[in-house]
Parts: C-alpha cells; sequence; structure tokens
C-alpha cells in the first residue's frame, strides 16, 4: 500500500494525514489532545495498516 491510498483509508475514517515518499505517512495530532482521542486515531491507524483492512 502506499502512503497515498493509508491517508484516504485514514480520511475514510475520520483521521487527517499526509503522504510524503512512497509508502510514509505523516501524523500531526494537536498539541492539546485528549487520551481518548489519541487512543482513537492509533486504533484507526492500526486498522489501515493491517494486511487484511478494508
Amino acid at each position: 500500500m502506499t502512503g497515498r491510498q493509508a491517508c484516504l483509508r485514514l480520511l475514510d475514517r475520520c483521521v487527517l494525514a499526509k503522504d510524503t515518499h512512497g509508502s510514509t505517512i505523516r501524523l500531526a495530532p494537536p498539541l492539546i489532545i485528549e487520551a481518548d482521542q489519541l487512543d482513537r486515531m492509533c486504533d484507526q491507524v492500526g486498522e489501515v495498516l493491517t494486511p487484511d483492512a478494508d
């Protein structure tokens, strides 16, 4: 999967990310993010990056 494909899948899950070089993605959560929001983002990234993700 390319970084762009991962970013598009994350966007479908309401997580904003930027593709950079090939398979690299950049995440930039706000400095004032709550723990539950960070957990949700990490869960979504994990689901997108698993080989059998939608």
